[in-house]
């Protein structure tokens, strides 16, 4: 374990020597959630959304990201589930049709960072921390997985108040390509 944590170490420091300041590159970049309904996995993409994230990686106080996702455009492919998310008890998307993240601060980490934020959805803001870190290829990419209890955000508080049937943590995951910016 020791030694593992030595090679991130390591991993990020050469990143960090190699690339100064990095940009969001929406192009093979998602956000995908996933949980468990009535026992079995299921996933699920945002198609429509936009950020503006900047790392500065040698001046975090600079470091900042807006994250603003169409709750409308949730794919899973199952028809039920594509059907129900729209509705009032779920993303209630006639009255909430976005979810929005703003960080307010991202501190440095051993093997990686840790970003903090207000999170607001469905009407409701709440503030999110996460930690994420760099894949090992070029371009990097940033990666990310954020834990959020749905019931914090009234999604599905009338229809599975006691998360009987939908997991009652549903997992937000960032994959985030960058570019050094110029």
């Amino acid at each position: 374990m020791k030694s593992l944590l030595i090679a991130l170490a390591l991993a990020f420091m050469s990143f960090s020597a190699q690339a100064q300041i990095l940009t969001l590159d929406k192009n093979g970049s998602s956000i995908t959630f996933s949980g468990t309904h009535a026992g079995k996995a299921f996933t699920g993409t945002f198609e429509k959304w936009d950020a503006d994230i900047v790392l500065d990686q040698n001046n975090l106080d600079k470091s900042h990201a807006k994250v603003t996702i169409d709750l409308s455009s949730a794919v899973t492919g199952d028809k039920m589930y594509d059907g129900t998310l729209p509705q009032a008890d779920w993303f209630d998307i006639k009255n909430t049709p976005t979810a929005t993240f703003e960080s307010t601060s991202v501190l440095s980490g051993v093997a990686g960072y840790m970003m903090t934020g207000i999170l607001d959805l469905r009407g409701v803001k709440k503030e999110v921390s996460f930690n994420f870190s760099f894949a090992k290829s070029m371009p990097p990419f940033a990666v990310a997985t954020i834990p959020l209890k749905r019931m914090d955000f009234n999604i599905g508080a009338k229809s599975d108040p006691k998360a009987e049937w939908v997991s009652e943590t549903i997992d937000v995951q960032l994959n985030l390509k960058t570019k050094t910016a110029q």
